[in-house]
């Protein structure tokens, strides 16, 4: 029989596995980086959309609980949130050179920024205001990094 913590490592393995497999596709495309950018965002909506907004990001549900996880779960959620920005830092990049974003500042911070908060809309959102308040959010966050900025 599996213990908790082991059946909890897997479970997260599981999500970042499925998770990655979907980021690294979009980065595969031939998309523009807003393309991309726009793209990884519905993956979250996707998320809140399933099951009629029950379904939440198992990264951030068990970001919040870190404390109460054994060290090999505690491991996978911060290389699950390390690579899930490394993604988003790729992506803004891409835009960069792409020229179809004009993110102000480093691109790593700002990831690790958009990514707080395509999480913490998830959450909101699926307790006031649902998938289509998320699409508004998320639609008002790429618009911060299309206009260059003066």
């Amino acid at each position: 029989c599996r213990t908790k913590a082991e059946l909890t490592l897997a479970v997260i393995e599981r999500y970042a596995e499925n998770f990655h497999a979907r980021v690294d596709e979009i980065q595969a495309s031939d998309e523009g980086g807003l393309e991309k950018l726009e793209a990884y965002a519905r993956l979250f909506e996707e998320t809140l959309r399933r099951q009629r907004g029950k379904a939440v990001c198992l990264g951030g549900m068990l970001g919040c609980e870190i404390a109460t996880l054994d060290d090999d779960s505690t491991a996978a959620i911060r290389k699950f949130y390390r690579r899930a920005t490394a993604s988003l830092a790729y992506i803004l990049r891409d835009g960069l050179d792409d020229g179809s974003l004009h993110p102000t500042g480093d691109p790593e911070p700002l990831a690790e920024m958009t990514f707080s908060l395509l999480e913490g809309a998830l959450i909101t959102c699926r307790v006031i205001g649902g998938a289509k308040r998320f699409r508004q959010t998320t639609d008002q966050l790429i618009q911060l990094f299309l206009a260059p900025h003066q």
